[in-house]
């Protein structure tokens, strides 16, 4: 991908945004004409911070009204602060399925099971 493969070579923060939720207009598409595959922007950043300051941006600005091709849907506060005073009461839980028919690349067990100990 041209946003989450830079954004992880170079030990950044990025995010690829749902096609239609950030304004594309006056880009040049990857690949004209293909209708199937939608190319998408989205931001590649230091911190996990600077991506949401990014998308808070943007989406208040209300794109819609500009880019028809946008999709009506604000960033949500509301939502958000949930989210987090959620996390803050009951903290986060992370699952992986693992069985014997199918099993991932030993690399990315190695990486899974080093993120599992580290939490």
């Amino acid at each position: 991908g041209s946003i989450r493969v830079p954004a992880a070579f170079n030990s950044l923060y990025g995010i690829r945004p749902s096609h239609g939720r950030l304004p594309y207009g006056g880009m040049t598409n990857s690949m004209e004409g293909q209708e199937t595959i939608h190319s998408v922007v989205g931001p590649i950043a230091h911190s996990a911070q600077d991506v949401r300051l990014f998308l808070q941006s943007v989406l208040n600005e209300e794109p819609w009204k500009y880019d028809s091709k946008v999709i009506p849907l604000p960033w949500r506060e509301a939502e958000e602060n949930a989210a987090q005073a959620k996390i803050a009461e009951k903290g986060l839980n992370f699952a992986f399925y693992d069985f014997d028919e199918v099993r991932p690349h030993p690399p990315i067990t190695r990486g899974v099971e080093i993120v599992r100990s580290t939490l």
